[in-house]
């Protein structure tokens, strides 16, 4: 995958010490890397520190960036990652809040009926995905919240493709079989 040309010259100007274009890549792609975390950590404070963190770490991580990587998706694991870790060593409670612009693919797959009326709570399929393990919450996040296909799942976590299908598998009957038991 070749990265956004402007993220490229950007990330390049960066590395022959142009600190102005680092600053640019931090505007661009802020509110990307705060509402992926936000997802996750379900708190503004944290949400806004981590985010910090996330630059911070960015900072240093690249001069490690290979150019056959999108950046955005090198970026959105970094996040992930950083949230996870983040997550465990709180070793809380999770959960996911809503997000009104993927609401409805969420909706159509586990609340909707086949005549597309509600039968279920999108609140109780958020609180549901908060309790997957890890491994089955991050590809219902890039599935569904970041509309990403399989393949680019597979690209990010690392991870064979038939994995990706059998992790989101499961995770969908899980939620399914828990959203059967209330409705």
């Amino acid at each position: 995958m070749i990265s956004d040309f402007k993220d490229i010259e950007l990330i390049q100007q960066f590395l022959l010490g142009d600190i102005k274009s680092f600053e640019l890549l931090v505007d661009k792609y802020q509110n990307y890397v705060y509402n992926t975390v936000m997802r996750l950590v379900i708190n503004k404070e944290d949400a806004t520190d981590l985010t910090e963190e996330i630059f911070i770490k960015l900072y240093t991580l690249l001069k490690d960036y290979s150019l056959k990587y999108n950046f955005k998706s090198w970026l959105y694991k970094i996040s992930l990652n950083y949230s996870i870790d983040f997550l465990r060593n709180k070793k809380r409670d999770k959960s996911i809040s809503t997000d009104p612009e993927k609401i409805y693919e969420i909706e159509k797959k586990f609340v909707q009926n086949k005549d597309g009326e509600l039968i279920f709570e999108i609140e109780e399929v958020y609180r549901l995905i908060g309790k997957l393990s890890n491994k089955y919450r991050e590809i219902i996040l890039l599935r569904y919240f970041e509309g990403l296909d399989i393949i680019q799942i597979s690209e990010i976590l690392k991870i064979n493709p038939k994995t990706v299908m059998v992790r989101l598998h499961r995770a969908i009957r899980f939620l399914q079989k828990k959203c059967e038991t209330f409705s």
